[in-house]
Formats: structure tokens, C-alpha cells, sequence
């Protein structure tokens, strides 16, 4: 699941431990790019010094991790694509000195202007420090998309469009494609994965869900897709919203295209998180009429997580420590989503957190984080944020249960955030009696060809999606009469 994205790193320490390893100050990057002796500015600073969109590369133990950060006048919004994170707007931000202070759910950021053209970027937790460097107005996304489909076309129309969720009273837009002639037959919504998404599911400027809908209408289904709530062109806010909130949107799109194709089907096409998003959209329309899921979730998200956490960390701690760590960690989650007291929960949070963190060797305990008190702060930190805890607590076999409509679940065989054992899950929960599952070779999470198969990889690659998985996409919507 893309999740450690809700909120900006769910702060920088929990990222760090959950996605990547922990890097020690003289590990964590090579500073021979930053100028060795740089002599910050002293100019007369004003709201323009520091203004325009910059982008650079966190790097730290092989991984390049790409960040960009648009700098106005009246706001300052961040880029994480690794995490589906895209134009976050900051808490605050003030001017001291030659340097602008940034604070990004509670994360400073100190930003310094080394020359016209670039700026040093520095973060710090706790005992380490970072620093970014960053350029102007370079392209935070510098490979070929060919996939990206052209604005024009003479096989359908494309309208923009906007549907209100009168439950929350949020104006969310989206685009809608429909095939040239008659009215389709059926439709699909596609929802996003985890973290604040467009429409188009934006992943270092992989368009995923621009390419699933152009494929998918020329084959002759009506698509609709839309930005997040608090994203792009859509009102509202991603702050305290949980999946069943999404959920709510998902809901309030499908009641849009019912008015206007009332004889049509409707389906939904959910990835990731997108997947859980159908699941609980789907009781609150009497039911839809298909459901694909993307990597979407069979297992308990806490199950899943610790299969997460074991992928990524199974080359960086000895098979001990790592089965120490998987076996410590299930604890913490449960803790965190426990119906008791919050001052209950944070003690116990912080007190398996930290005997989790010294049962380990002092060698994989840092590759997890600093020390004890950083590792048990960024676990108990999870208990603030309201997605997070809705997160965790989701089991899918609630609404899986309730779904009786044909289901076609797909999975990458090189998915490290929702692992392909999560099919037979969504096989055995759901009530369906027409469920096709396929694991498909050599994909990773967005369901490209992969070859490292980590996160870091999906901005090398050229390939946005399959053309494998969409043809399967498209022969099981016509085998199941929902393509004209």
C-alpha cells in the first residue's frame, strides 16, 4: 500500500523507517556537489528572494529520492512523487536572516540561497541532518512518458466536468471520456492510491490513470476520473480525511454518472488504497456493478504492513533482527489502533517501541533509527494522524463480504508494498462467486516492468503500465459484456 504518503513522510522519521533504512550523518550523502565553502548571501530579503519552483535529489545510501518545492509570494507547497506526494501545501513559513524557515507537518526546513540559480535545502531529525540541493526551474521529472496520451483524439470525448459530494458539501472535478457514437454501455471510476493524487494518478510524472482511461475508452467504456479532494481542482481538504471519506467521493462520483447515463453500469477501478476506496464505496451505492483492483487490499492492512516492512527491510537487517523486527512490530500496530485512551495507548506504544528497538543488534537498530526514543517517538506519532489509525485498523473482509458483483483483482509478481499473496485474500473474503485473480510477472506496484523493483526504480523506468495488464483489463471487461 503507498502508505507511509498521507501526510509529508507521515513526518521525515517515519519514512525513513518504514520505507527506507536509516543512514548515519556520514553515510546518509555524498557533499562533494555542495559547495565546500559556501558563503550564504546577505541581501536585502524580500518575498521575491527566494521565489519560483526548485527541484533537486535527496540521496543517501544509493537511493535518489527527487523533491521539488514551488516558492510564492503568499505559498509554499512540496513535492515527494516517490510517495504520490505533490503540492502539499506548507504549515507555515517565515523569513530569518538569508534564510526562509518552512514547516511541513511539523518538519522544518531551512532553505539558503547559494547562488541565482540554486538553493540549499537542510532538514534535521533529531542527531542528522540533510541537505538538498536545489536548482530552478529544472524538470523534477526528466524521463519519457510515451505511454501519456495525447490531448486530441477522434475515437472519444473528453469533457471536464465537476460533482458535488452533498454529504460534505465538496465541489471535486474531474475529466470524463467517452466513446464517440452512442452512449457506453458501462462506465468505470478510477480511484487513486494512497496520499494526495490528481486525476491523472501523477507518479514522477508517470500519468497511470491518463493511460488506463484512454486505452480503456477507445476500447469503448466511459471513464471518469477526478482529483482528490483538496487536490488540483477539487474543493475541500486531505486534513483529518480517512478512506471511508474518500470513500464517501467515490460514492458522490458514481451518483454523478448514474444521472447522466442512468441505463448505463457502473464499476469502479481502484488502485492500492484505490482498491479499499472500492470496497467501501460499494456499500454505500446498493452495489456496483464490477470492481478491478490494482494492488488493492485482501489482507488486513496491518498484516499487510508487516509483509511491507519485511520486503523492504529483508537486505538491510540480519535474518534475526528482521524477524525480530517483523514479530515486534504487530504489537505497535495493534496498540495503535486499540479502542482506549490515547494517553493509554501512547505508553504503550513507546514502551514496545522501545524494547522492540533494543532487542535488536546495534548494527540493525540504527539501520531502523537513531536511538530508541526517535524510533518510539515517530511509531507513537502514528496515533495523531487520523488516516493513519483508519488505516490500520481496516480489514478488508468488513465490506469484501458485501461485494457480490464480478471482480477482477491484478498484482504485480515484484510488488513490494501490497505483496501477491494479498490475491488469495480477496479470493477467499469476498462474496462474489465470480472473482478472477492474476499475478502478473515481473510487474512492481504501478505495474510496471521492473528490474531493481524498487521504489526509487519507478522514476527510471520508461513504462507507466503494462500493456500486458491493460489488454487483461480490457478481454475481461468484454468477457463480461460490459464493453460494446
Amino acid at each position: 500500500m503507498d502508505r507511509s504518503h498521507r501526510i509529508f513522510f507521515l513526518n521525515l522519521l517515519i519514512f525513513i523507517f518504514l520505507a527506507y533504512p536509516y543512514v548515519s550523518a556520514q553515510e546518509k550523502q555524498d557533499h562533494s556537489s555542495i559547495p565546500s565553502a559556501a558563503i550564504f548571501p546577505q541581501p536585502q530579503i524580500d518575498s521575491t528572494y527566494f521565489q519560483g519552483y526548485w527541484s533537486g535529489d535527496l540521496r543517501f545510501d544509493g537511493y535518489h529520492l527527487p523533491m521539488g518545492i514551488d516558492i510564492q509570494e503568499e505559498k509554499v507547497s512540496l513535492d515527494n512523487p516517490a510517495q504520490g506526494v505533490k503540492s502539499i501545501k506548507a504549515d507555515s513559513f517565515f523569513i530569518a536572516r538569508d534564510s526562509l524557515n518552512i514547516f511541513f507537518s511539523g518538519q522544518r526546513f531551512g532553505i539558503y540561497k547559494a547562488t541565482p540559480t540554486t538553493l540549499l535545502m537542510n532538514f534535521s531529525d533529531i542527531d542528522t541532518s540533510y541537505t538538498v540541493i536545489m536548482h530552478r526551474d529544472e524538470p523534477l521529472h526528466k524521463q519519457e512518458r510515451p505511454q501519456t496520451p495525447k490531448t486530441e483524439t477522434d475515437t472519444y470525448k473528453i469533457d471536464s466536468i465537476t460533482f458535488v459530494n452533498e454529504i460534505n458539501d465538496i465541489n471535486l472535478s474531474g475529466t470524463l471520456t467517452v466513446p464517440n457514437g452512442d452512449d457506453p454501455s458501462s462506465f468505470a471510476i478510477l480511484l487513486t492510491g494512497s496520499g494526495p493524487q490528481d486525476r491523472d494518478e501523477t507518479i514522477f510524472n508517470h500519468k497511470a490513470f491518463a493511460v488506463l482511461a484512454d486505452h480503456l475508452t477507445k476500447a469503448g467504456l466511459g471513464v471518469l476520473r477526478y482529483d482528490d479532494r483538496g487536490v488540483n481542482l477539487s474543493k475541500g481538504s486531505q486534513y483529518n480525511a480517512t478512506s471511508f471519506d474518500f470513500a464517501v467521493d467515490a460514492a458522490a462520483a458514481h451518483q454523478f454518472i448514474k444521472s447522466k447515463y442512468p441505463n448505463s453500469k457502473i464499476g469502479f477501478i481502484g488502485h492500492s488504497e484505490g482498491g479499499m476506496i472500492a470496497q467501501i464505496a460499494d456499500s454505500l451505492v446498493s452495489g456496483a456493478d464490477f470492481h478491478i483492483y490494482l494492488a488493492g487490499p485482501g489482507l488486513d492492512v496491518i498484516e499487510l504492513m508487516i509483509k511491507q516492512n519485511e520486503k523492504v527491510l529483508q537486505n538491510m537487517l540480519q535474518p534475526e533482527d528482521l524477524k525480530k523486527y517483523i514479530t515486534g512490530l504487530k504489537p505497535i500496530f495493534q496498540f495503535i489502533t486499540k479502542n482506549a485512551e490515547l494517553s493509554t495507548k501512547q505508553d504503550s506504544v513507546n514502551k514496545y517501541a522501545k524494547q522492540l528497538y533494543n532487542s535488536l543488534d546495534s548494527v540493525g537498530a540504527k539501520k531502523v533509527a537513531p536511538s530508541d526514543a526517535v524510533f518510539a517517538m515517530s511509531m507513537s506519532s502514528l496515533l495523531y494522524n487520523k488516516w493513519m489509525t483508519y488505516f490500520l485498523s481496516y480489514k478488508p473482509e468488513q465490506y469484501l463480504s458485501q461485494v457480490s458483483c464480478p471482480i477482477l483483482a491484478l498484482n504485480g509478481s515484484k510488488d513490494i508494498q501490497v505483496v501477491p499473496s494479498n490475491l488469495k485474500a480477496i479470493n477467499d473474503k469476498a462474496a462474489s462467486s465470480d472473482i478472477t485473480i492474476i499475478e502478473l510477472e515481473n510487474l512492481n506496484h504501478l505495474f510496471q516492468h521492473c528490474k531493481t523493483c524498487t521504489v526509487p526504480e519507478y522514476n527510471m523506468l520508461v513504462e507507466t503500465f503494462s500493456p500486458v495488464a491493460l489488454d487483461i483489463i480490457e478481454k475481461w471487461l468484454s468477457d463480461k459484456g460490459f464493453l460494446k
